[in-house]
Parts: C-alpha cells; structure tokens; sequence
C-alpha cells in the first residue's frame, strides 16, 4: 500500500512564504519596542523583576535604618512612574541584523549612579557586601516576549492573508 500526499497548492505557500522574507518588518519592531516598554514598566509598577518574581526590598525600602526613602512605590520605583527605572526606559534603537531580521535594543539612558555605574547592572550583579538584593530588571521579561510573539503573529498574517 502507497501513501499519496496531495500537495496541490504548494507553489502558493512557497511564493507566500519567499514574499516575508521582502517584508519591511520596522512596523513590527516598532510595535515590539512599545510593547516591551509597556511591559516594563507594568511588571515594575507591580514589584516583579525580569523573571516576574516579587522583588524583595531593602531595609531603606522597608523604612528600617537611617536613610530616608523617596517614596512609597515597589522596590527600585519608589516614585512609581516619575522612577528612573520607568522614565528612563525605551526603546534605544533598531538594528537591521540581516534580511528579515531586526534586533530591538530598549534600555535606560543615564540611569547610573554618582560615580557612572550602571543602576540596572548593579541591581543585577550585587558584589560582596552589596548592601541591597539581587534584583535584575535587565532582560525581557516572559510577558513581554509572549506579547511580541503574538504580535509577530498578526502582523505576518496581515502580510500574507491581506497584503496589508
């Protein structure tokens, strides 16, 4: 007994999948950057870091010892969205990384200490004696990247379906 498969229709899907490759994608980059600046600022205002885990604050944050604290806000954005975590976030730049392909770089600019550390890294990677937890607000968090994926989805279906 032979399995026949039919493939009638084959030179339609392969045409359609060699047109996304011409795509001009920084629509969908765009909307992505929005998306991952939307989402950090959401998991902040909420305490979580990058894996979406509560943050655990610092005595200064609990209101312990003699420094004064800045506001009532979750860990790292005591002054909710006025914070340097959230205001100082977007979307740096595109990079076109080959075709089809775009990388989105989102950051903080200037968001560093007195001697020009990097807040975020420090957070990230306490060395020995750090006085705060390890609290990394760095990487793309799984909301983010399950957003963008959606996205990507629409967006190529849009492409091939509507042409739009």
């Amino acid at each position: 007994m032979q399995a026949r498969s039919d493939i009638s229709g084959i030179g339609r899907i392969i045409k359609h999948l060699k047109s996304l490759s011409d795509i001009e994608i920084r629509p969908l980059a765009e909307e992505m950057g929005r998306i991952m600046v939307e989402e950090n600022r959401r998991r902040l205002l909420a305490g979580l870091d990058s894996d979406e885990k509560p943050m655990p604050p610092t005595k200064r944050e609990l209101g312990i010892g003699s420094s004064q604290r800045r506001g009532s806000g979750p860990p790292l954005v005591p002054r909710r969205t006025a914070s340097r975590a959230i205001a100082l976030f977007r979307v740096i730049r595109y990079e076109r990384s080959g075709k089809g392909e775009m990388r989105i770089v989102c950051g903080w600019d200037s968001f560093d200490t007195r001697k020009g550390q990097s807040i975020p890294d420090l957070h990230a990677r306490p060395g020995p004696g750090a006085r705060y937890p390890r609290r990394d607000i760095k990487r793309v968090g799984p909301t983010a990247i399950k957003r963008c994926r959606e996205a990507a989805v629409v967006f190529y279906v849009r492409k091939v379906h509507y042409g739009g």
